[in-house]
Parts: C-alpha cells; sequence; structure tokens
C-alpha cells in the first residue's frame, strides 16, 4: 500500500460488532409457547424465542423511556472509533451519563419483578445479560481512553487541545499519573547522572500518536473531493455517504471528529 492512495470497498462491509455487539430487548414480557416436541427442541425454541425478542432495526425506544437505542448506537460507534484511532477523541459524558443511568434503572426494575413462571425467568436472565453487556461496553469505552492516557501522557499533558477532550476525572488521573511517573524516573535513575544528559532523557519521553496509521473509514455523508495525498503530493477521491476507503487517519480525523465518518 502506497502512502498517495486510499483502497476503496466497492461492496458493503459489515462493521466489527461481533460478540461485542449490542442487542436491545424488546419485551420483557413474551410467552413460551406449549410444545409437544423432545425437552432440547421445546429448550431450543424458547432460546430462540428469546433471541428473537432483540431488533436492531425497529422498536429501538422500548429499551427504556426517549430513543435509548439510538443513544446505544451513538456510544457503540463512539468505543470503535476510540478502539481504532490513533489520537484520543472527545469524551462523550452525556452518552456515558445516560446510558449509565438507563442500565440502573433497568436494572432496579427488573429486579423488582416477582418472577414465577419458568419462561419468565429464562427471559428475565435474558435481559439482565444484556444490561451487563451494556455495562461492558461503557467500561470498556472508558478503559480504553485511559489506556490512551497512559501511553500518551507525556503528550497529553503537554498539548491543551488534547486536554480539553478529557473528563475531569481523566484530566486528575493524568496530572496523577504524570506526577508518579516523574517520580519513578528521578528516583530510578535521573538524579544519579549528569544534569545535562537527564534533561535530554527526560525531554525525549514524549510520545505522540502515530496520525498516519491506515485506518478503514466508512463515510455517513457525501464528502465529495477528499485529499488523500501528504506532503509532498496531492490526491483527490470522490467520496459519497456509504463508502468504505483505507486512508490515513489524519486524513479523516476532523471528519470522525465531527461525526461524518466512522471507523470500522
Amino acid at each position: 500500500m502506497t502512502d498517495e492512495f486510499a483502497v476503496h470497498f466497492d461492496d458493503d462491509v459489515e462493521e466489527q460488532n461481533g460478540e461485542e455487539g449490542i442487542l436491545r430487548p424488546r419485551s420483557m414480557t413474551t410467552a413460551a409457547t406449549p410444545s409437544t416436541t423432545s425437552p432440547m427442541s421445546e429448550r431450543k425454541k424458547k432460546e430462540n424465542d428469546a433471541l428473537a425478542m432483540y431488533d436492531n432495526d425497529k422498536d429501538e425506544d422500548e429499551f427504556g423511556e426517549g430513543d435509548i437505542g439510538a443513544e446505544i448506537k451513538r456510544l457503540q460507534k463512539a468505543w470503535m472509533n476510540e478502539k481504532l484511532s490513533p489520537s484520543l477523541l472527545q469524551y462523550e459524558r452525556q452518552l456515558v451519563g445516560t446510558i449509565t443511568r438507563e442500565i440502573n434503572d433497568q436494572d432496579e426494575a427488573t429486579r423488582e419483578e416477582e418472577l414465577k413462571e419458568v419462561e419468565d425467568k429464562f427471559i428475565f436472565y435474558t435481559y439482565h445479560m444484556e444490561l451487563e453487556r451494556l455495562r461492558f461496553l461503557v467500561a470498556s469505552y472508558l478503559r480504553t481512553r485511559l489506556l490512551k492516557i497512559e501511553k500518551y501522557a507525556t503528550y497529553i499533558n503537554n498539548t491543551p487541545s488534547i486536554q480539553s477532550r478529557l473528563s475531569d476525572n481523566e484530566r486528575s488521573y493524568l496530572v496523577r499519573y504524570c506526577e508518579l511517573v516523574d517520580k519513578h524516573f528521578s528516583s530510578s535513575f535521573l538524579e544519579r547522572i549528569p544534569e545535562n544528559i537527564a534533561q535530554d532523557l527526560d525531554g525525549n519521553r514524549m510520545t505522540a500518536p502515530n496520525m498516519d496509521d491506515h485506518v478503514l473509514c466508512k463515510f455517513d455523508t457525501d464528502i465529495g473531493a477528499l485529499d488523500v495525498g501528504d506532503e509532498t503530493s496531492t490526491t483527490h477521491i470522490d467520496v459519497s455517504i456509504g463508502d468504505v476507503y483505507i486512508v490515513r487517519y489524519n486524513t479523516v480525523d476532523t471528519l470522525i471528529r465531527k461525526n461524518e465518518a466512522h471507523l470500522i
């Protein structure tokens, strides 16, 4: 792959949801239909009935009040962008707060229900498992950001534009982490070597993200002509909504942050 060109995929590309994808329960009142089949077949049917409650394209707001299904999709997209981008992105404060509150409310509501039938208990445990999957989504999103903060701590601490993307807790964590790292390096060896050499070593500890990393990007709007060249050449591609390209991240960084494209 050369830096001057982007690789285009004409066919639809399935996004990397995998087993970490988000399902949304449509109802908690589905009852199993009596059957005369074998116990194994009946169990399989109940599992299929439970899975049928989930629909990513319909009734998204049945998870809770408001369009919580759309909020979950937005956080999932933010999570994938954060995992696949080399740079730290803006913290999604509203999304994390909304979904965390919804998880807590739904968890409390389902635990208060009196379940007597076996089918109802099965549905309850399936629903509770979905809440755990959402907890994983939120935790993985926050953990991914903390790993980037640790990896590029000195760079972020010296770059105000990146610091502005942190939450208050992340900013406090960054300051404390940098203090501990500086103390460790100083007590380990920096204070034992000549001052001029120590200053050079201390300055070389700053690691910046590689913005030229190639990423797989899907565009959510018509962009038109997009420059995918480098400092020495200019190459334009015509980008329409739904197009998928492999490009250097710095080419689409602004589009990612403006929600006009996302990583897959």
